[in-house]
């Protein structure tokens, strides 16, 4: 789906469409759905028109009804007044529920709808603190689920999991003071994103400090995660302003990524 058939839902008599992305009253969305000639997404925004569109849903007749099956609803949790309400689950292809305070702006989320793989980046995200699991929506509208276990305590902080946020353009989560990048959960739990990202490797600059950014992130280790090493030394190699790198400060970052040199260059 390009960002063009993302439809963002209001009951603004008034609104006109911007942005790159079309805006339609509530209560006209299952025409609109009708008369798109491919499938849409609906993102229900800053208004309370959640009642209006299943009333209006409810009022059509079963082959309108039909064509929702080719839709994808994202609507902010607070849109449903009972939480056993499962009335969109069977309406839609899917319902992505997000937290407004948590998930990134509708307008940086258009922006992702943009890119080549919209699935390299997270738009919001939904935790569960009884199965200690948090649900990553991904620009495609794909879920992913990641344990908590998944985010280890660093050298500055420990995750705060009543504290999650989507930052960083949706390439970074935020939980309290912790932060982590999505690039080493992405290449961890998908297999699509690990084969796409080891074949841009091998055109990709090999020095030793290229190499050592590309491991890091992959690997989920921050600057500061380097015993005997400040954030500005690893900051500096990465940034290649280090005329000479010291065997014994090679060897620390080679012992702290658990991989030889060789392995390493391969990154």
């Amino acid at each position: 789906m390009s960002e063009g058939n993302v439809i963002y839902l209001t009951d603004d008599p008034a609104a006109r469409s911007k942005q790159g992305y079309q805006v339609v009253r509530a209560d006209k969305a299952v025409e609109t759905a009708v008369a798109a000639n491919s499938s849409l997404s609906w993102f229900v925004g800053t208004k309370p028109v959640y009642q209006k569109m299943i009333s209006s849903i409810a009022d059509s007749n079963a082959d309108l009804i039909a064509e929702l099956k080719d839709v994808v609803l994202i609507i902010e949790t607070k849109f449903r007044k009972d939480p056993h309400d499962r009335t969109p689950e069977s309406l839609f292809r899917s319902v992505i529920e997000i937290d407004p305070k948590t998930a990134l702006p509708f307008e940086e989320f258009m922006e992702i709808r943009k890119e080549a793989h919209p699935e390299d980046f997270i738009i919001g995200g939904r935790v569960n603190s009884e199965s200690k699991t948090i649900t990553l929506y991904r620009g495609d509208f794909s879920p992913l689920l990641v344990s908590f276990a998944r985010f280890k305590k660093n050298a500055v902080s420990e995750p705060d999991f009543a504290k999650f946020k989507v930052v960083d353009h949706g390439m970074g989560i935020r939980l309290g003071d912790y932060e982590a990048s999505i690039y080493p959960i992405l290449y961890e739990l998908d297999s699509s994103y690990r084969i796409r990202i080891n074949k841009q490797r091998k055109n990709e600059d090999k020095s030793f400090g290229a190499c050592l950014y590309r491991a890091r992130r992959i690997l989920g280790i921050n600057q500061d995660d380097f015993p005997g090493l400040s954030r500005e030394t690893i900051l500096r190699i990465e940034n290649e302003k280090t005329k000479k790198l010291r065997r014994s400060t090679k060897e620390r970052i080679l012992k702290r990524l658990g991989l030889s040199e060789h392995a390493l260059l391969n990154y």
